[in-house]
């Protein structure tokens, strides 16, 4: 991986490390058979490999737009997916087939955006690669209450299969403290993306967007579109920094 190096990277004890060492080890913090790390929720192997066979593949059915969706907020019960080999959904989340979940407490009304996406996902991809921001203001206006834009953001991961990054707040904050070269347990601050009720959302790629998409490859060059290790890393590293969000 040659690239000039912009940012520094920390283990989390706080000593500087190459973007290799930083990439493998963290990204391997994610999964679910690794040491504990501050907390931090992990993941199944098994899972995230589904997950990366989407992404390449797109998706192609209304079972593929649920386990994004799922994956994304938060719903799969990672270690008995891993001991089954199998999508498990947490409880509130154990008719996604039938379309009946919920997010914080309410019933989240899916089917309809669910069947928009599957049914024009042709003209979505295509839209994806030149006016992603297009494909967002289409996903926002028939977005159920609870589909945020991160979750968009998401889905258009997916749609674009890998070509506009997935967003995170830990990821933000992640990238931002390797930039200024912010050392695990610093003080990182974070400024949230205009909600989808916002004037400035019709903006979002040119504004906030691209601005990560900008540090992300100063950092990590092209290499971020074709490696999913850069953004399991960038999401546990995130947890390590402190921000005046409060953890969610």
């Amino acid at each position: 991986m040659s690239h000039n190096k912009i940012g520094t990277f920390y283990d989390y004890k706080g000593n500087e490390i190459t973007m290799e060492e930083f990439i493998k080890y963290y990204s391997n913090i994610y999964y679910l058979d690794t040491e504990p790390l501050n907390g931090i929720r992990k993941s199944s192997r098994f899972i995230e490999n589904k997950i990366d066979d989407l992404l390449k593949k797109g998706i192609n059915s209304e079972k593929d737009v649920i386990k994004i969706l799922a994956w994304k907020l938060g719903k799969i019960r990672h270690r008995e997916s891993e001991n089954i080999k199998c999508f498990v959904y947490t409880s509130d989340w154990k008719n996604a087939k039938q379309y009946d979940v919920k997010i914080y407490g309410k019933t989240l009304q899916i089917y309809d955006y669910i069947t928009y996406i599957v049914s024009n996902i042709n003209e979505l991809e295509k839209e994806a690669n030149e006016q992603p921001q297009s494909v967002l203001d289409k996903l926002n206006k028939k977005s159920p209450c609870g589909i945020g834009t991160v979750y968009m953001i998401t889905l258009l991961y997916f749609i674009s299969k890998g070509k506009y990054p997935i967003y995170d707040r830990f990821a933000m904050i992640a990238i931002d403290a390797i930039t200024n070269g912010n050392k695990p347990n610093e003080f990182v601050k974070y400024k949230e993306l205009p909600s989808k009720k916002e004037k400035n959302f019709k903006e979002l790629m040119n504004n906030g967007m691209n601005n990560y998409i900008y540090k992300i490859e100063d950092v990590f060059g092209k290499e971020y579109q074709k490696n999913r290790d850069i953004d399991r890393a960038l999401w546990v590293y995130g947890h390590l920094f402190k921000n005046d969000k409060k953890q969610c």
